[in-house]
């Protein structure tokens, strides 16, 4: 699995197998966000998933090795994600390509969108369905 988009992949992914099987304001709301001012050196801070209106905190799910890694968005459309802080068993150190076009983000060809971003949380979704559930990923990133 790639470790890109971690925390969106693993969040969707993982609750919905799971229940398959049992400040100041930067963006004007417009939906044009620029890759100048997102880019920057991020670390995960929340992470939740939405099911049928029901909202979870996934955050405790996610290892703690993966917590404090860190992502370096470019402005070169490059991005470095850093297994920092407790190196997970499996080194999930990387490079990729990222870029914004609108309110979406896409890295590595991924895509999601941006729900809000304040000069320094940086807020994505992804929904995704799956056997006629649907659920939404929500995930903050933080500027350091």
């Amino acid at each position: 699995m790639k470790k890109t988009l971690l925390f969106f992949v693993v969040s969707v992914a993982s609750l919905l197998t799971l229940l398959l099987t049992g400040c100041s304001k930067k963006d004007s709301g417009s939906g044009s966000y620029s890759m100048k001012t997102v880019a920057g050196t991020y670390k995960l801070t929340a992470s939740t998933v939405t099911v049928n209106g029901v909202t979870s905190d996934y955050m405790p799910n996610i290892p703690a090795c993966e917590k404090d890694d860190i992502m370096q968005l470019n402005s070169d459309s490059t991005y470095i994600y850093t297994d920092a802080g407790t190196t997970c068993a499996t080194n999930g150190s990387g490079s990729g390509q990222w870029f914004i076009s609108g309110s979406l983000f896409v890295q590595d060809g991924d895509t999601l969108n941006i729900k809000s971003f304040n000069g320094s949380a940086l807020v994505l979704t992804l929904t995704e369905s799956q056997g006629g559930i649907t659920g939404t990923s929500t995930t903050t990133l933080t500027k350091q």
